[in-house]
This record gives structure tokens, C-alpha cells and sequence, in this order.
């Protein structure tokens, strides 16, 4: 048949997943097919233990069908809950990545002013000191405030290191939330599509005493 992957996972260099058919029909079909294998298997052994059970196995077998059809249907909406619940999960990571985005590129601006202005005063006490064109002044107090100025530069740059490492660290998890969304979306159409059918086979099973109107 022709299949697509469903639910995939990756764990550092592990990946697994599940696949399904392309077309929902197909899928419905399958299943009503394990639920007459199933309900074949059930009269088989009603009958071996005795006709008047077996009978009323056989009663119990044809609302099988129905009772089966809404397993699926109570799955399949499961399942869609389980894709509303995740993308509603991403939105959320989304959110609160947009929301520290922000705050990286607040400090980052800070950052970026307080290297503009120790730059300007490092450039000022340069041409007041030693060699410059003020040389009355205080050299070695020049120098101690030259010292401070490229501590708190050298400090200024590292945080800036950490703050571009957070940025990187935010749009991995947004990406990653944003891939979720897609994947999840993509489920929920199938899921959809096939929640459809079952609602038309319920109905079909319900009218026509348990039998399907989906056979292939």
C-alpha cells in the first residue's frame, strides 16, 4: 500500500516512528478487516462451546460491528486531543521563546551602548595620559581607570558571548516547537479525514443492523 510516516521521534542519533496510509480509507478498511477476523475467531469458539451459546455470540457479533466502530471513533478522537493538546504545548514554547527573544535583544542593546561608552572614555583618558596632549594630570590614576575600563569591556564582551548563546539556544527551541506544530497539523488533517469516515461507517452500522458499507 501506499504509506507515509505518522509519529516520529528522534532522541540524539536514535529515531523511531510509525506510519499510515495514505488515504484514511485505507486505514478504516484495515481495521473493519482485524474486526471480522476478531468477530470470525469470537462465533468460532462460541460454537465449539455450544449452539445455544453460540447463538447468542452471534447476537452479540452482529452489534459487534457498531460497539467496534465507536472504538475506533473514541481512538481516533483520542488521538486528535493528543495532537490539539501538543500544538496548544508548541504555542505555548513559542510564546515564551518570543518573550525571552525579546529580553536577549534588550540586554544585548545595553550591552552594545555600555561598549560605545567605555570605548568613548577609554578614548578620552588615552589622549590625557602619558604621551598624549595632557600630561599634567595623574598618570598612574589614568591608568588605573584605563585598567577598570577594559575589565568592565572584557566583562561586557562575555555577556554578550552568553546572551548570543541564549539567542541561539531560544530559536533551536522555537524551530523545534514550530516543526511540532507542522507535524501536528498535518496529523490532525488525517485524523480529520478519518474521524469522517468513521462517523459514516457508525451511521452505516447503525442503520443496517452492524454491517459495513466501507468494504473494500
Amino acid at each position: 500500500g501506499d504509506y507515509l510516516p505518522d509519529r516520529v521521534s528522534v532522541w540524539r542519533d536514535w529515531i523511531c516512528g510509525t506510519v499510515s496510509h495514505r488515504d484514511p480509507l485505507d486505514d478504516v478498511r484495515e481495521r473493519l478487516e482485524r474486526v471480522k477476523q476478531r468477530q470470525t475467531s469470537t462465533r468460532a469458539q462460541a460454537q465449539a462451546k455450544g449452539a445455544g451459546r453460540a447463538g447468542g455470540a452471534q447476537n452479540d457479533g452482529g452489534g459487534g460491528t457498531l460497539e467496534d466502530v465507536q472504538e475506533m471513533i473514541d481512538a481516533n478522537q483520542k488521538d486528535m486531543n493528543g495532537e490539539l493538546a501538543t500544538i496548544a504545548a508548541a504555542e505555548k514554547t513559542i510564546m515564551q521563546c518570543d518573550i525571552e527573544m525579546a529580553r536577549i535583544q534588550r540586554e544585548l542593546t545595553v550591552c552594545d551602548q555600555q561598549e560605545v561608552h567605555f570605548q568613548e572614555q577609554a578614548d578620552q583618558l588615552e589622549v590625557e595620559g602619558p604621551g598624549g596632549e595632557q600630561t599634567k594630570g595623574a598618570p598612574r590614576q589614568i591608568e588605573t581607570q584605563l585598567n577598570d575600563i577594559r575589565r568592565f569591556r572584557q566583562a561586557v564582551a562575555k555577556r554578550k558571548l552568553e546572551l548570543h548563546q541564549e539567542k541561539v539556544k531560544e530559536n533551536l527551541k522555537r524551530a523545534e516547537a514550530m516543526e511540532k506544530i507542522a507535524l501536528s497539523k498535518e496529523r490532525m488533517q488525517r485524523l480529520r479525514s478519518r474521524q469522517k469516515l468513521f462517523d459514516t461507517l457508525g451511521r452505516s452500522a447503525a442503520t443496517t443492523g452492524g454491517a459495513s458499507g466501507l468494504e473494500a
